[in-house]
C-alpha cells in the first residue's frame, strides 16, 4: 500500500475492526466521546476525548501501533508480508525499514488479536 490514500484506508479498517458499534473510550468502554482534532505526525488519526473518565487517546492508543513512528499503510504491509512467511529480514527489505522495527512487528503481531484480525481481512 503507497500513499495517503492508502493510509485512510488503513485508518477506517483500523477504526472498523477496533469499534465495531462505534469510537469507546479504551479505558472505561465509555461512548461519550467528543472528537478534538488530529495527530500531529500522522493527520489522518483522529484525537478523541472521553467525558466519562476524561481520557484523551488516538485510532491507535493501547494498540500494538502506538508510539510507533511507522504509518499504518507500513503496519498493514508488513502484516501481510508476515503471513505469507516473510522473515524480519524479508519485511525490512521490501518495506525499506530497520530490522529492529521489522523484527519488532513480526514479533507483535503473533500476539496480538488486533493484528491477527486485520490479517485475516486483509488476506481476504
Amino acid at each position: 500500500m503507497a500513499g495517503n490514500s492508502a493510509e485512510n484506508r488503513c485508518i477506517e479498517l483500523l477504526r472498523k475492526i477496533r469499534w465495531p458499534g462505534g469510537v469507546k473510550c479504551p479505558r472505561c468502554h465509555r461512548e461519550h466521546i467528543i472528537e478534538v482534532g488530529c495527530m500531529r505526525t500522522f493527520p489522518e488519526h483522529k484525537r478523541y476525548y472521553c467525558s466519562g473518565c476524561r481520557y484523551t487517546f488516538s485510532d491507535t492508543s493501547m494498540t500494538i501501533f502506538h508510539g510507533s513512528r511507522l504509518s499504518l499503510s507500513k503496519w498493514f504491509d508488513a502484516i501481510i508480508l508476515g503471513a505469507k512467511g516473510s522473515s524480519a529480514m524479508g519485511i525490512k527489505r521490501e518495506l525499506h525499514i530497520t530490522y529492529k522495527a521489522a523484527w519488532r512487528i513480526k514479533h507483535l503481531m503473533g500476539e496480538d488479536s488486533l493484528a491477527q484480525e486485520i490479517k485475516q481481512r486483509l488476506l481476504k
